[in-house]
């Protein structure tokens, strides 16, 4: 079976539908598909550009109509160097292997025209599930996946999309963190954020301290490049 994506919809077509509209016979589609060396250069062009223009892609699942479920769930991390997500993985992993599921892996490196390949994976039913960690997908795009195909995001949300989320308080963490360092005595106490305003403001305002622009650095959770900000001098 081959799917084709419409405004607002996926409808199902058959191989045979895919032949009709290209003028060739079901099982040079089939060859094209399959990426067999025995079809003419110009078949397979002609073929490859029908698929292209109008949006197919293979439903693998489709190919054997006794199964129900591909046991598999995706999940996407915007890189591998952050070692928060390794914890994260083998969590998921444990899950998964306990419910009789396969975890699967895809690297986006936080660049949306990736992630959408991926997504095409829950979308031709090769996986049951995804999770993404710092989807590149807005709001709209994220409720139209949903709305078909179940879908959880790691460790953020996203405004406005009615998408189920596991993530943590980061106001909560971070207040508990800055709480401890002021306990110690310390108060001249830095963070490197992702996102400003840095999550531990409460626990400094609530002990008369005011965080000034220098001891907040913004910088991603990479190794390549948190290094140059946690080099960088903060002027006392």
């Amino acid at each position: 079976m081959w799917q084709y994506k419409t405004e607002g919809d996926v409808n199902m077509v058959s191989i045979k539908d895919l032949a009709q509209m290209t003028g060739y016979s079901v099982a040079t589609i089939s060859r094209v598909i399959n990426g067999s060396p025995n079809v003419a250069e110009k078949t397979r062009l002609r073929v490859e550009d029908a698929i292209r223009n109008t949006g197919y892609y293979p439903n693998f699942l489709g190919r054997n109509l006794r199964l129900s479920s591909s046991m598999k769930i995706l999940i996407l991390l915007p890189t591998i160097e952050n070692t928060f997500y390794g914890d994260i993985i083998r969590g998921a992993e444990t899950a998964a292997s306990a419910a009789g599921y396969q975890l699967l892996l895809g690297v986006t490196q936080n660049q949306l025209e990736i992630e959408r390949k991926y997504i095409e994976m829950l979308q031709s039913r090769q996986v049951d599930g995804i999770i993404l960690a710092n989807a590149n997908m807005d709001k709209y795009d994220l409720n139209r996946l949903a709305e078909k195909f179940p879908v959880t995001l790691l460790a953020h949300t996203v405004e406005g999309a009615n998408v189920s989320s596991v993530s943590i308080d980061n106001v909560s963490a971070a207040y508990d963190a800055v709480r401890y360092l002021i306990s110690l005595g310390h108060r001249k106490l830095g963070i490197i954020i992702r996102i400003p305003p840095p999550p531990g403001k409460p626990a400094f305002l609530k002990h008369s301290l005011t965080p000034v622009s220098p001891a907040v650095q913004t910088g991603l959770f990479v190794r390549n490049l948190n290094f140059p900000v946690v080099r960088k001098p903060v002027k006392k």
